[in-house]
């Protein structure tokens, strides 16, 4: 019984203790809820005073890492740097870069960059020296003497001497390699001094023969140890090219496009060992196309640094403000050229007859920019331009009357010429470009008005050259480089008509006594006044006889990405002028203090 009781007690006390550490733990509980409450109450509290300084803290730093640079940007400026890629796209085909064959485009491109000259021009189109050290004429005028600088190199790290400058230039003299630069050379006598001087004896006196030594110098030592009939084809003029100019060959790769064509990427480094200082680009890329479409399509997706040659280039500049237009006009001349020597054009009066009926501005006005109009077979920036003595055009009905005499009937039902039966038409060759195709339709719709019929001819940059070379065309329009000289006699004298002629520059085939006689006397003479004089007779026949349409002064475009620095070409006389100064290119700029 007392055991029951002191059980029952015991459990009554344990009951009392656990409902007192029941409420313990909840009053703790309680104290622990507020308590928590009130902290996470103070938190919310010190999250936004600690997110509130670190917003203000950033803002600070942000605000003066922003006036650093704004103060960075203004006590610097951009400055040309070396090293770098240029890229560089142009319309044609790599074949031949030796400078005794190359012509077109491309090739003369590749070889300018990879030869140098006994002589250049500067950005002003005057001649300095390259090679030459000096350069000294005698008293009558014709013989030259020409001294080369010291410790000049080829390439592959070869000696240049005065011995290579004879082997260039009689390789040139050579008939039967057919050099396009032979017409210039036949009759001038090589006689080497020294390792370091050379001489030119000329038949004659002749102010324009400097001009004519700057032209690329090859190698005799690789050269002269090839067949004379395989060096055209040989491989040191494409693939193991060694030359003396600012860059070197790297490798040549051909790439396939549709249609069975081809492209080359043409790759060069820079020659270390340039006399002129070595060249500030590292690489120099040139990327053949074969139609303008492309090349203007890779300039404007960026895979292009530079771009030449092309038509319409303003659209490419607007949509891009980083691209630079460095174009120049051209001491050049766009003409229609007849081919007298063949019906229909061996008739006087229709050629002149074309010539009046021509509105040279209404020609030229959708070309998309200004052009300089040409109105005679000289420049008139040189001193045998005559403004008294020029291409007179915009006279219909003097036209008119000129083909009437000459027999050509205007058909009043089909407004066409006929002439026993047979209509006057002919066809007029042109570049497929579309400053070419503009100016052609422009003229075959002038030309259409007088009863004349004119079928257009468009061939590609390939076809072109080789219509050229054969002179296979009744008429056609084309560019002649005239150079800052006005000797024309390459594209005027009769002997560069014939089909023996290694350059057939006379691309009208013209032929006049008193023309030859007046070339000729013009340019053995070294008074530009007396020189005038004598061209005078041939301006007067050549007047006379209409054997081309002068038209303008083309312009040579040449557009480039920034950054880009130092091309301070002002003068173009052909396309390869734009390298006069390559070395000194660069294509990089670094961040400098301004009072550096």
């Amino acid at each position: 019984m007392l055991e029951t009781e002191k059980t029952t007690r015991i459990k009554r006390l344990l009951r009392r203790q656990r409902r007192k550490a029941e409420k313990s733990a909840a009053s703790a509980d309680s104290r622990i809820d507020q308590h928590l409450a009130n902290k996470v109450h103070r938190f919310e509290s010190v999250r936004r005073f600690i997110f509130g300084w670190v917003a203000i803290v950033l803002l600070i730093t942000g605000v003066t890492f922003y006036q650093f640079n704004v103060f960075y940007g203004a006590t610097r400026k951009a400055v040309p740097a070396e090293g770098g890629v240029f890229r560089e796209g142009i319309i044609g085909k790599f074949t031949n870069a030796n400078p005794v064959f190359a012509t077109g485009a491309v090739d003369t491109s590749v070889s300018k960059l990879l030869h140098s000259g006994l002589l250049k021009y500067d950005g002003n189109g005057q001649l300095t020296n390259d090679l030459a050290e000096s350069w000294t004429v005698d008293a009558s005028g014709s013989t030259y003497t020409v001294k080369l600088r010291k410790d000049l190199k080829w390439h592959d790290k070869k000696p240049i001497t005065s011995k290579d400058v004879e082997f260039t230039y009689k390789l040139i003299q050579n008939p039967d390699l057919k050099s396009p630069l032979r017409s210039s050379w036949q009759g001038v006598g090589i006689k080497v001094v020294d390792d370091r001087t050379i001489t030119f004896v000329l038949q004659g006196s002749l102010s324009s023969f400097p001009h004519y030594l700057t032209n690329g110098i090859i190698p005799e030592h690789i050269y002269g140890k090839i067949d004379i009939a395989q060096i055209r084809s040989d491989s040191h003029n494409n693939q193991n090219i060694v030359g003396s100019g600012p860059f070197k060959i790297n490798k040549v790769e051909v790439q396939k496009l549709k249609e069975n064509k081809t492209s080359e990427r043409i790759s060069l480094t820079a020659n270390t060992n340039y006399h002129l200082g070595k060249p500030k680009i590292d690489q120099y890329f040139i990327q053949t196309y074969r139609d303008e479409g492309s090349v203007k399509q890779d300039m404007e997706a960026n895979r292009l640094d530079a771009i030449n040659g092309v038509t319409n280039p303003e659209k490419i500049i607007a949509k891009d403000t980083n691209i630079q237009d460095m174009s120049r006009t051209l001491t050049s001349q766009v003409n229609v050229f007849f081919k007298v020597s063949e019906p229909p054009f061996n008739d006087p009066n229709l050629r002149k007859a074309l010539v009046l009926a021509t509105n040279r501005g209404e020609a030229v006005k959708d070309l998309g920019y200004p052009v300089k109009i040409s109105d005679s077979p000289f420049l008139d920036t040189t001193f045998a331009y005559d403004k008294n003595q020029i291409q007179k055009t915009n006279n219909i009905a003097e036209a008119g009357k000129l083909l009437d005499s000459s027999g050509w009937v205007m058909n009043q039902s089909s407004g066409q010429r006929e002439k026993a039966g047979q209509r006057l038409e002919f066809s007029l060759t042109a570049r497929s470009l579309d400053d070419y195709k503009k100016v052609s339709e422009s003229l075959a719709s002038q030309w259409k008005e007088i009863g004349v019929t004119v079928k257009i001819v468009s061939l590609d940059e390939e076809e072109m050259q080789t219509a050229i070379a054969s002179h296979s065309y009744s008429s056609v329009l084309s560019a002649i480089s005239l150079g800052y000289d006005p000797d024309i006699f390459a594209f005027w004298h009769s002997s560069q008509k014939d089909i023996g002629a290694s350059s057939k520059l006379n691309l009208s085939e013209y032929a006049s006594k008193p023309a030859d006689q007046a070339l000729e006397g013009g340019r053995s003479r070294s008074d530009p006044s007396v020189r005038a004089v004598k061209y005078a007779p041939f301006l007067v026949n050549w007047l006379n006889d209409a054997p081309a349409l002068t038209l303008y002064q083309p312009r040579y475009v040449f557009i480039v990405r920034e950054p880009f620095y130092n091309f301070d070409t002002a003068s173009i006389s052909s396309n390869t002028d734009r390298y006069n100064n390559v070395h000194n290119w660069t294509v990089k700029d670094k961040k400098v203090r301004k009072n550096q």
